[in-house]
């Protein structure tokens, strides 16, 4: 009987490290799927061509400009979009520098593969943006110069792990603050950019969670967080303040529903899009 139960145990273990073992598999076959030939999904490639945070940055800034009423010139509009997507793709490269196959989504899968081509594409960015910020007026500029620094000290904060700010939250603020500062709105809608830092921040959380990154007794939390930032986005009133409610209700039925993780990542950047379904009366 003891060397039944031996066997027993040792089989066990072993049936439980098989278990772990296709689990780290299919998350990598997950990737690899979607990255090798006729099999890569359409819906994939503004995410893995880092495409998807420029087109939310340009939404919520030009959603902004029309109810506030700010004008907003093509160059500015177009530096936004530039100076994001060289922010975002710098980071996924610094990020598939230390990530191994189990940790690797299929947008850093890609950036790791076309790791040449996305640095030559930051190159070209950075010129094309020094040409057209020639243009600037010289607040704008400035503006410009404090938000490079800024992105520089996030990048260093979270990749180096110096400090234990969830990066999350390091992430919506600098993002909210780079896509909605150089309005300069005036007064200063503090409440809009508060709700919108948060949109910002949920998008990453509920992103952090579909990925491992934060623990599963929060689930709970975070979906009555988004209930309730909704319903104060609701109060506030106004047709920007009801687009950021739809996000966070968008953010907490993804979060709920448990997609698989590249239709999560994808989904909620599509689901900041809301500005657009109202446009016309923004």
């Amino acid at each position: 009987m003891g060397a039944i139960a031996i066997v027993r145990f040792y089989l066990a273990g072993k049936l439980d490290s098989g278990s772990q073992a296709l689990k780290s598999v299919g998350a990598i076959q997950d990737w690899r799927i979607a990255m090798h030939g006729k099999r890569m999904s359409w819906w994939l490639w503004p995410n893995v061509l880092s495409l998807d945070a420029p087109i939310v940055a340009l939404v919520w800034h030009l959603a902004f400009a029309r109810t506030y009423e700010v004008p907003v010139g093509e160059v500015e509009a177009a530096l936004l979009g530039l100076a994001v997507w060289v922010i975002y793709v710098a980071d996924r490269l610094l990020d598939t520098a230390r990530a191994n196959d189990s940790e690797e989504t299929a947008r850093h899968a890609f950036h790791g593969r076309h790791r040449p081509a996305f640095l030559v594409g930051i190159l070209v960015a950075l010129v094309v943006a020094a040409v057209l910020a020639i243009q600037l007026e010289r607040l704008l500029l400035i503006f410009g110069a404090l938000m490079t620094s800024l992105s520089v000290v996030y990048g260093w904060l979270v990749h180096r792990r110096v400090v234990r700010v969830p990066k999350e939250a390091l992430c919506g603020a600098v993002f909210s603050v780079g896509v909605l500062g150089s309005l300069f709105v005036d007064p200063v809608p503090w409440v809009s950019m508060a709700l919108f830092a948060a949109v910002c921040t949920a998008n990453c959380v509920v992103i952090s969670f579909v990925e491992g990154e934060i623990s599963e007794s929060c689930r709970r939390w975070l979906g009555l967080v988004l209930l309730v930032l909704a319903t104060m986005s609701v109060m506030f009133g106004g047709v920007i303040h009801l687009a950021m409610a739809t996000s966070f209700l968008g953010l907490l039925v993804l979060h709920v529903a448990r997609l698989p993780k590249e239709a999560t990542r994808v989904l909620a950047d599509v689901v900041l899009l809301t500005p657009l379904l109202a446009w016309s009366w923004l």
